[in-house]
């Protein structure tokens, strides 16, 4: 399987394969192409976005999310839910793991409107290889998400830090955010502040960071 460029040549041959194809497997089957995906992430400096339709179930939906989970540092999934009776939790939780969105499409709806707005969000510009640089603690931060994923135009991501109790001792830190060896944008603040707005962050960051070393450990034991 390779990329190729697109044209009016290759759009043809695109379509003329979509007529040959016919749904006659009986069922839904993600795992083994989304495994190939896996083992075969883009080039460096590159995010990867993937579309998946569907209008069915997997008898595997926990396993197929925790791989597309594995692969969040890099590639990030839209979902469409068509028809009557897809899988609520594979169309969220495909898209959810990997910082994507999801649709559902009713029945003897045209589809045209739906994946537009998916387009939309897909061919935003984004960043790759990005990460956070902190000044001014004397301890080690862990981090939540380690592996900062892409980041699109006009879209969130939460990124946790946590660090020793004694650093409310420093008066003030500095955390560049860095893509490679360049900074893009610089801040500083005092650590008091945070340490005043009582353990809801610490909660979250708790919770994001637990949920890494499930996959972490889960990816461990299917290796």
């Amino acid at each position: 399987m390779m990329s190729v460029a697109y044209n009016e040549e290759t759009a043809k041959q695109a379509e003329q394969l979509s007529y040959s194809m016919q749904a006659d497997f009986g069922g839904t089957e993600l795992l083994d192409p989304l495994r190939y995906l896996k083992d075969n992430p883009p080039a460096n400096d590159r995010s990867r976005q993937i579309f998946i339709l569907t209008d069915g179930e997997v008898s595997n939906t926990n396993e197929v999310i925790e791989l597309c989970h594995l692969m969040s540092s890099t590639t990030r999934i839209f979902t469409f839910g068509l028809g009557h009776s897809p899988s609520r939790s594979l169309v969220k939780g495909l898209a959810r793991v990997t910082n994507g969105y999801f649709v559902f499409i009713p029945p003897g709806e045209k589809v045209d409107t739906y994946v537009g707005s998916q387009l939309r969000r897909a061919l935003k510009p984004s960043i790759v290889n990005t990460h956070l640089e902190w000044h001014g603690l004397s301890s080690r931060v862990v981090q939540s998400p380690n592996v900062i994923p892409p980041l699109y135009a006009d879209d969130r991501v939460l990124i946790y830090t946590m660090f020793e109790n004694d650093e409310f001792d420093q008066q003030t830190v500095q955390v560049n955010f860095r893509v490679r060896c360049k900074t893009i944008d610089s801040t500083k603040f005092a650590l008091d502040d945070i340490h005043r707005k009582g353990d809801t962050i610490r909660r979250l960051a708790a919770k994001a960071m637990i949920q890494q070393l499930q996959h972490m450990k889960q990816n461990d034991a299917t290796v």
